[in-house]
């Protein structure tokens, strides 16, 4: 069973995306502007009605590299702290 802080840490990483990252999963083809545009304007929205490709996106979000190594971990409490 996934625990709330890997659900949070899944949620958090599915904001982060790139389309590239999507692509090399599988999730959209490459240079579909359109699907990203759509994927971007909502993507849990996205996620949830479109059930075929969500496990690439799943994989996506596994596969996630921070852009930079500071970035490894998302620190949790300073985000639901921040006003």
């Amino acid at each position: 069973m996934m625990t709330l802080q890997q659900f949070e840490m899944a949620l958090w990483t599915l904001k982060l995306l790139d389309m590239q990252e999507l692509v090399d999963a599988g999730a959209i083809d490459d240079r579909d502007y359109e699907t990203w545009d759509t994927f971007q304007a909502d993507r849990m929205r996205w996620f949830l009605l479109n059930p075929a490709k969500a496990p690439a996106v799943w994989t996506a979000i596994w596969r996630h590299k921070p852009k930079s190594q500071d970035e490894n971990v998302i620190d949790l409490e300073r985000r639901r702290n921040r006003s």
